[in-house]
């Protein structure tokens, strides 16, 4: 008897132990889910407050906008800009040079390579003289899609020997555009 109740509490004892780990795995994935919904949450206070000042900037952009005389011409983007860092300073925030509230993000800048307006335009590519060719021929009676298209099709079922043309042109373009660059980085 003695036996029977030392293994039933053995029994007992083995159930409440895989009874516990479940429930400790069950509190784990409740603990994970809580930590994702406080950082939603985090992000959704953060949009809340970038949107608030986001609006109250387009009220007083528009208040001064409407405030403005018409006889005054004063560039719209002169008015964004000065409303924009007024209402920022006012509102104990600081700005930047380039008249932006500063970002806390952690995205890595985007540095896209900007064309010099001086500098020469890129050469065009050998399909790109071939659009121009026949787009006059196509641009009569067809939407601008069902141009692009039929220049596509045509494009894809013209033989080499009617592309090389075609490539003659963009090696034309490039010579130039080399050249031009050489005379650019001179200057």
């Amino acid at each position: 008897m003695a036996e029977e109740k030392n293994e039933r509490v053995s029994q007992g004892s083995a159930n409440m132990n895989s009874c516990c780990e479940a429930l400790r795995k069950q509190i784990c994935e409740i603990e994970k889910q809580n930590q994702s919904l406080k950082q939603k949450i985090r992000t959704a206070k953060k949009t809340i407050t970038r949107l608030r000042l986001e609006r109250s900037f387009l009220f007083d952009k528009l208040e001064r906008v409407e405030s403005l005389s018409t006889q005054e011409e004063v560039p719209f983007s002169d008015v964004c800009q000065d409303s924009f860092k007024t209402h920022s300073l006012e509102k104990g925030r600081e700005v930047e040079k380039n008249g932006r509230l500063p970002s806390h993000s952690k995205k890595a800048p985007n540095f896209k390579a900007r064309r010099d307006p001086k500098g020469p335009r890129r050469p065009l590519s050998a399909f790109s003289w071939f659009c121009q060719q026949r787009f006059a021929d196509l641009a009569n009676n067809l939407s601008t899609q069902e141009v692009n298209n039929a220049l596509r099709t045509s494009w894809k079922d013209l033989d080499s020997s009617e592309k090389e043309k075609f490539f003659q042109l963009y090696e034309q373009d490039k010579k130039r555009f080399d050249k031009e660059m050489l005379d650019c980085e001179e200057q």
